[in-house]
């Protein structure tokens, strides 16, 4: 069986806020008919959708959902998209691609779970342009749909409010039926 990377599952700083409209810290509840999730968001997301390579060759669309909190300079996206049946995926090569795009480094692992679902949270340090910044992911694998949840924030504003939004963003995550 192929394997695949999820080098292609990475958002990257400035890909995806460039043209965003800054939003304020009002949380507010998405829902996603078609990715089947809810999440809490802090200020309405803005949705696209774009087609990554995986390490396979093949293509693979992906729908995000992303929002930036400009009061306390915070990015917050969700992605997913759907694994071909030929394709299997490996957390730790998740991890790897992760960790190679955004050329960081790895402060913190563990596995974690959404109801029968196996998953995994992430802490990693990243440069970008001569600054900082500290990237908190869980992805998971539900069936073969693949789920990343992203924050990212200047290293200097990590700490104890940058812990209380990540739990309040990430623990908001559910999983939804289709209607």
């Amino acid at each position: 069986m192929k394997r695949t990377s999820t080098t292609a599952l990475v958002l990257t700083v400035a890909a995806f806020l460039c043209g965003l409209q800054a939003q304020t810290a009002d949380w507010t509840k998405y829902d996603s008919p078609e990715g089947q999730y809810s999440i809490l968001f802090p200020g309405e997301p803005k949705l696209s959708t774009q087609e990554a390579t995986a390490a396979t060759g093949a293509k693979l669309p992906q729908y995000m959902a992303i929002s930036v909190d400009s009061k306390n300079e915070t990015f917050y996206s969700v992605l997913y998209f759907d694994l071909p049946s030929d394709m299997k995926f490996s957390f730790n090569d998740g991890r790897d691609g992760i960790l190679n795009k955004v050329k960081g480094t790895l402060i913190s692992e563990k596995a974690i779970s959404i109801e029968d679902y196996s998953g995994r949270e992430l802490k990693i340090s990243a440069p970008n342009d001569g600054a900082e910044y500290i990237v908190r992911a869980r992805f998971y694998l539900v069936g073969t749909r693949i789920y990343l949840l992203q924050l990212l924030l200047d290293k200097s504003a990590d700490g104890p409010i940058a812990d209380d939004k990540s739990v309040k963003f990430f623990d908001s995550f559910q999983l939804t039926k289709a209607k």
